[in-house]
């Protein structure tokens, strides 16, 4: 694709959002480039299962400037390479032929980042465009490394256990290598907190292999017992933990106090 122009953002009413609806590679073009469309509509439609708008909404960490071109039909939008390596992941499995999408809302399309007003609107809605989605996706990055701690806490042996004679207790021993999953970025993002806190569903994804979120949580209950952990490894554990039971708490008491508990999580007061 040349001399395309730049995607002309059209203005969304009171309440709505955008979703794009990620368009499968073509299988016969070499480094065919990510390609979507881009639809408007409201919290109502996106709640009806299975709907035209029911979407996942993409948890990731930017990592840098917006450099990579990405397509709306034949226009060109500017997002940051993290981005792609993620949709890019996301359209690998999906069947090449012509009308199929996989509908998804990721903040650098799906929010004009050249409007400041509508970026105000937009976060404000934070809370319901990823409580609203079917299921929310962790995108930990594209490395090598990432990927084969994901593959190693998918494939975990419970019956692996060793004892530690300083802590006095038992800890999985194939959690030690991959507590270096809690080194990536995304564990350092305070915004992290309220995207999966309100998740329906979650899956951490990272490279071609993907876990479960309850598969993360356990794999930071054995790693913050291992003594031999970093203390920021550590921090990220118990932030792991945290956010697991602000979920549980949410879905215990509704969503009357969960402004208040979010708030207090964040330390915002």
């Amino acid at each position: 694709m040349t001399s395309a122009s730049s995607y002309q953002y059209q203005p969304l009413e009171p309440g709505e959002i955008r979703l794009l609806q990620l368009l499968p590679r073509k299988l016969h073009v070499q480094n065919d480039p990510v390609r979507f469309h881009i639809v408007h509509t409201s919290f109502a439609r996106c709640h009806i299962p299975d709907s035209f708008f029911s979407y996942e909404a993409v948890s990731y960490v930017w990592g840098g400037d917006r450099t990579d071109l990405v397509y709306c039909d034949d226009s060109e939008i500017l997002v940051t390479p993290n981005l792609v390596s993620a949709l890019s992941r996301l359209r690998e499995k999906m069947p090449e032929y012509p009308g199929f999408h996989r509908t998804l809302w990721a903040d650098s399309i799906c929010i004009n980042q050249n409007d400041v007003v509508e970026r105000g609107h937009q976060v404000r809605l934070m809370r319901d465009i990823y409580s609203h989605a079917t299921r929310v996706i962790i995108w930990l990055g594209g490395s090598q490394e990432v990927e084969d701690n994901l593959t190693r806490i998918k494939n975990r042996d419970r019956s692996q256990v060793r004892f530690d004679l300083r802590l006095g207790r038992a800890f999985a021993d194939w959690s030690m290598p991959v507590t270096r999953i809690f080194d990536q970025p995304w564990f350092q993002r305070v915004w992290v907190i309220q995207e999966v806190v309100f998740a329906a569903n979650a899956i951490v994804l990272g490279g071609k292999a993907s876990i479960k979120w309850e598969q993360l949580v356990y794999t930071a209950e054995n790693g913050k017992m291992n003594s031999e952990i970093t203390t920021a490894q550590r921090i990220r554990c118990d932030a792991v933990l945290g956010i697991e039971c602000l979920r549980n708490q949410i879905r215990k008491d509704g969503r009357s106090n969960s402004n208040l508990q979010l708030r207090k999580y964040a330390g915002i007061i």
